[in-house]
């Protein structure tokens, strides 16, 4: 499995500061419906459900870079 770099920025750390609002979804759970919309994302996502990778895992169902520390893959879709 693939991911185009260009097209995908990763993070460390992606906390972020966002107003709050009653009708929000959690931060991790925007996230990972994120991911989950990204077609590449959720290929790779669906991928590691039966079987294991060397370079992504999923760790609280969001989908994550192995190198080193865990690096947070951030869908395109935040990107543009």
């Amino acid at each position: 499995m693939k991911v185009n770099s260009s097209t995908h920025i990763y993070f460390s750390v992606f906390a972020r500061l966002r107003p709050n609002s009653i009708n929000s979804l959690p931060i991790e759970r925007e996230f990972e419906f994120k991911q989950l919309s990204d077609p590449n994302l959720r290929i790779i996502t669906n991928e590691l459900e039966f079987r294991d990778d060397k370079y992504f895992h999923v760790i609280d169902g969001l989908l994550y870079r192995k190198r080193g520390d865990s690096l947070f893959i951030v869908p395109e879709s935040i990107t543009t």
